[in-house]
């Protein structure tokens, strides 16, 4: 199920965006928060929240993708910024009930791609959570400090990106992994993208053997259980001749009183 829905920030706007829940939801669940790229901003009345199924997650979730975890876009309007902000996401996590009602509460994968990878970047450096896991992909910004924050890390980059050089994204991986952290770097694209490939939940990249949700649930604290598959039963009525009066599959108990 995909809601569309307004976000209070804390600031001085609200956003608009998606919520994904799994059909079946069996306990709470971890969360994906994807943060957009310029060419994702929009209006600030929600009139243009669809574009944010143009890369992502929700370019494969609105096309029948059904994951076990939830998942969070949101959309800065074109006249605030290149995209959301990090403060704002933090905002959500801590007070909106519509996440909070299924969410884990650890377990996060915060990734975006160009601005919304520059997102990715600041968030991790200001709130420095150990248990999350971040996937930047073709980043706008670095550590202004060279000193990674806490956190499981995997960059994507262009072999020659000019907007955001790889040698960025090498750097940020080896301040990672200098403080004993695990940094994974990809270099699908040569230039300032296409980002869809990598985040295709079918694509399995040469650097994990996985695909980005794959690695992120493997990092989780508690994955998530699958919820069960019910098993089905065959109902099968017939009168005393052996005529089938009814046949039809059934997953419930039925009482049959004759």
């Amino acid at each position: 199920m995909i809601e569309k829905l307004k976000f209070p920030t804390g600031l001085y706007w609200s956003y608009w965006g998606y919520l994904y829940t799994p059909d079946v939801v069996s306990g709470k669940l971890p969360l994906v928060i994807f943060a957009h790229g310029l060419g994702e901003t929009g209006n600030a009345d929600g009139s243009q929240v669809q574009k944010l199924n143009t890369n992502g997650p929700f370019a494969f979730l609105t096309k029948g993708w059904k994951p076990n975890f939830l998942a969070l876009a949101m959309q800065a309007p074109t006249s605030a910024a290149w995209s959301i902000s990090p403060e704002s996401i933090e905002y959500v996590l801590k007070n909106d009930p519509n996440v909070k009602k299924n969410w884990d509460g650890k377990n996060v994968l915060i990734t975006g791609l160009s601005a919304g990878g520059a997102v990715v970047i600041q968030y991790a450096k200001k709130y420095n959570k150990a248990d999350y896991a971040y996937i930047p992909m073709s980043p706008v910004d670095r550590w202004v400090d060279n000193k990674a924050p806490l956190g499981k890390y995997w960059f994507f980059t262009g072999t020659n990106d000019v907007m955001s050089p790889k040698q960025m994204s090498v750097d940020m991986v080896n301040q990672v992994k200098a403080v004993g952290q695990e940094g994974i770097l990809s270099t699908p694209f040569t230039g300032h993208g296409p980002w869809n490939p990598s985040y295709d939940p079918t694509y399995k990249d040469s650097a994990t053997g996985k695909n980005i949700y794959d690695w992120w649930l493997s990092t989780a604290t508690t994955p998530p259980v699958e919820p069960p598959v019910p098993t089905v039963y065959k109902l099968i009525v017939k009168d005393s001749s052996g005529a089938t009066l009814l046949q039809k599959d059934v997953t419930t108990n039925i009482n049959i009183v004759i």
